[in-house]
Formats: structure tokens, C-alpha cells, sequence
């Protein structure tokens, strides 16, 4: 591997964890250790599911996300976002309400119940907060998206400003997102 100067502590770090952990498939070996390799699949860094089933709304969405350093997995429906959230631990959920199979209210509600069940289990309490996104930007149907357990609501078309507010919001400082915001 190399890296190019000046080096960043960060990137110092994370190649010597890279290269003491070995064989433990934490990445490909067959990869030269780089720092865009380093920042592509960073534990600091942020880590989100986007919900969204229109390709012109994914693109924009994660080219901003992007923007923050902000790794994106993409889901078209609910039955695609349940999956992911079972076999992923995302740092935060962009969850569009008009979807197919099924509709955003409902997949936020079932996200929850597995939250709890799995919160029951472990005696853990995490809870992924979920931002409702959507064109519907009148208060009933804001109240609608909390009332089904999602923390907060983006109008679409999404402003820069609007996701930077929330992104400080649900993350410290600690976060390596947060020294590029």
C-alpha cells in the first residue's frame, strides 16, 4: 500500500489496522492499501440506507450524501429496506413515503417492531433514526411520518442546507462526517 503526504492520523491508523488484521477478510487482500480505499470503507465513517425508488432521486440524494463523506446503500421498496436492515447497522435511514410493495409509514413501523424485539433480546437500546423524505410537505403528513416512527422530515426537492441541519443533529462531533460539515 501506500500514502501520499501530508498523512492524515486517521488514514495512518486505519492502514496499520488494515494490514495487522490480516486474512480476517475486513477488506480485500488483493486491494493496495490507499487512502481512498481507507475512506471507501472507513468504521468512522457514516453509514446510511436510502429508500428510494426513483433513479433520478437516488442519484442526487447520494451525490449529496457523498458530498459528507457518507457511505449509501440503496433500497427501491420496504421489502428491500427491511432486508437491508437486518443484515446491515446503518447510522441513519433517508426513507421516501411513497414506495412500492410496501410504503414508507409501513416499513418505518416494521423497522421499529424489529428495533424493540431485538432491543428486548440484547437489552440494547438502538434506535436508527429515520428521516422521512417527500414531496407531501404539508403538516398532516408530517405528523403522519412521526406518528409511524420516524424522528424528522425533508421536503423533497432536498436542499443541501435542510440535509446538513439534520445530519448535525443526529451526529456528534466525534463523527468524522461532522468535521466536513
Amino acid at each position: 500500500g501506500y500514502l501520499t503526504k501530508p498523512i492524515k492520523h486517521s488514514h495512518l491508523y486505519n492502514t496499520l489496522r488494515m494490514l495487522k488484521a490480516g486474512n480476517n477478510n475486513e477488506f480485500d487482500q488483493d486491494k493496495i492499501i490507499t487512502k481512498h480505499l481507507i475512506e471507501e470503507i472507513s468504521p468512522e465513517r457514516l453509514y446510511v440506507l436510502l429508500v428510494e425508488d426513483n433513479s433520478l432521486n437516488q442519484k442526487v440524494m447520494t451525490m449529496m450524501l457523498n458530498r459528507f463523506k457518507i457511505r449509501v446503500d440503496l433500497a427501491e421498496n420496504g421489502k428491500e429496506a427491511i432486508d437491508a436492515v437486518n443484515k446491515n447497522r446503518y447510522d441513519m435511514i433517508f426513507m421516501d413515503c411513497k414506495l412500492p410493495i410496501m410504503d414508507g409509514y409501513e416499513t418505518t413501523m416494521k423497522i421499529r417492531e424489529n428495533e424493540k424485539s431485538a432491543n428486548n433480546k440484547t437489552r440494547e437500546k438502538k434506535r436508527i433514526p429515520i428521516i422521512a423524505v417527500t414531496a407531501d410537505a404539508l403538516e398532516k403528513n408530517r405528523e403522519k411520518c412521526l406518528l409511524s416512527g420516524m424522528d424528522e422530515f425533508i421536503s423533497k426537492p432536498i436542499k443541501s442546507e435542510n440535509l446538513e441541519i439534520v445530519l448535525k443533529k443526529y451526529f456528534d462531533k466525534e463523527k468524522q462526517m461532522s468535521s466536513t460539515i
